[in-house]
């Protein structure tokens, strides 16, 4: 009975070490070191600029935090001059209150304000990510730019660029600031009420971890699923549109089950990533309530009757800049996981720091009416092939004279034009302008 018992305890902490190793390390999804990786990485996608606002914008909302602290400062000098048993409302005392509400209501304005003005400049960002990524895939070698379909475009150019600085490098700077407000609320308490803050810290923080690990691992397997559902979705539409005419006439009942699987997986995961973020403020009003609970006997044991009026104050004051700043931060590192798979899309390989917007299109090749296009014993295979689609081609193009080729379906008419406009290679020969 006793070797049982000792092994589903250690199997329960091998379950739980494994989620600490996702949450720390990540699968092939996302992790906190992941999570971490793309922030820098796409930190260094911005232009000075855009590293300087977003800093900026972290910065000014953790100090308007402290117009919380100068708050609850004065709503805990304004109890501690009253009785200990009742509360004697004087004018001094009315006083505090109304400050008290000034200082959170302009909190609250200058934080809308900086919200609004860092997300105007960040556009711009976006744009320029955006931008370049567009160069990327017009400069990029045709024989990989021919294999993309029009979601890959739309991902690459516009998706993935808006996920990386809406949902992930706003939200992180976000983070950090109301987290530099946990400490300093958290710290004040320490001050006025140390048993109030001792019971209310490791309260807050169990809620926040239990909520993390429950939430976590399925907010970013419903943003992984949705970043490919609306690409298989998008590539249905652009294959459907293309085909439209021959839709009309001969009806694909296949694309019609294919799309609506995809967009019934696309709807379920979108409404899955909306509820999980969601999920923590509906917990608000039990959360507080239980903390109220714990506090009051928490002051009444260490201080008597006396001690539970103004401990209970302060925790509601506490608690009512607390627990919106810890559902907001958990509901956003919950966005932070299910953005994740989207956002990293608008890395590439060797990325580095663009200061300007980058126009890297090749220049067109300069030709005159004397101009003379000639292959030599031009050969081509794909990759991906063993077998040639060219072998030994020999021929000349002269300027300002049109040519046609024919050839069977499948001959290799697609693949020559493409070598004489010099978007592949030859595997082997030459092509000379001359």
């Amino acid at each position: 009975m006793k070797i049982s018992v000792f092994r589903i305890l250690l199997k329960i902490l091998q379950n739980r070490f494994m989620k600490l190793n996702f949450l720390i390390n990540g699968d092939s999804q996302s992790g906190i070191k992941s999570l971490l990786s793309l922030s820098i990485n796409g930190f260094k996608l911005l232009t000075r600029s855009g590293q300087k606002t977003l800093i900026g914008y972290s910065i000014s909302l953790s100090l308007i935090g402290l117009l919380d602290v100068t708050a609850l400062g004065v709503l805990a000098r304004a109890f501690s001059t009253t009785s200990k048993s009742s509360i004697t409302v004087t004018n001094a005392f009315i006083a505090s209150i109304i400050v008290v509400v000034f200082l959170f209501i302009i909190r609250s304005i200058l934080a809308v304000l900086i919200s609004y003005l860092c997300l105007k400049s960040m556009a711009k960002q976006e744009v320029l990510i955006g931008q370049n990524r567009f160069n990327d895939l017009m400069t990029d070698e045709w024989i990989n730019a021919r294999s993309l379909s029009l979601s890959d475009v739309f991902l690459k150019v516009d998706r993935a660029p808006t996920a990386l600085i809406q949902d992930f490098l706003f939200l992180n700077s976000t983070i950090a600031a109301e987290l530099f407000n946990v400490l300093i609320i958290v710290g004040l308490l320490i001050v006025v009420s140390p048993i109030t803050a001792v019971v209310t810290g490791i309260y807050f923080s169990l809620i926040s971890i239990a909520q993390h690990f429950a939430l976590s691992k399925s907010s970013s397997r419903a943003g992984s699923i949705v970043a490919t559902s609306t690409d298989k979705v998008y590539e249905l539409l652009n294959e459907s549109f293309h085909f439209g005419k021959l839709q009309r006439v001969m009806h694909s009942p296949s694309l019609q089950v294919s799309l609506f699987d995809s967009r019934k997986r696309l709807a379920q995961s979108r409404a899955s990533r909306a509820f999980l973020s969601a999920v923590p403020r509906y917990f608000m009003e039990g959360v507080l309530a239980l903390g109220c609970l714990l506090i009051f006997a928490a002051a009444y044991f260490s201080g008597g009757p006396n001690a539970v009026i103004p401990a209970l104050v302060i925790f509601a004051g506490a608690g009512f800049r607390l627990l919106p700043i810890l559902n907001k931060v958990q509901g956003l590192i919950l966005v932070l996981f299910s953005s994740y798979p989207l956002a990293k899309s608008s890395l590439a390989e060797g990325d580095h720091v663009q200061n300007t917007l980058v126009n890297n299109v090749a220049e067109p090749e300069e030709l005159t009416e004397n101009s003379i296009l000639e292959l030599k014993d031009v050969s081509f295979s794909y990759p991906d092939s063993t077998d040639p689609v060219l072998i030994g081609i020999n021929l000349k193009f002269k300027a300002g004279i049109q040519y046609a080729i024919t050839g069977e379906s499948g001959s290799g008419k697609t693949t020559l034009t493409e070598i004489i406009l010099g978007l592949l290679p030859p595997s082997s020969g030459q092509r000379i302008v001359s």
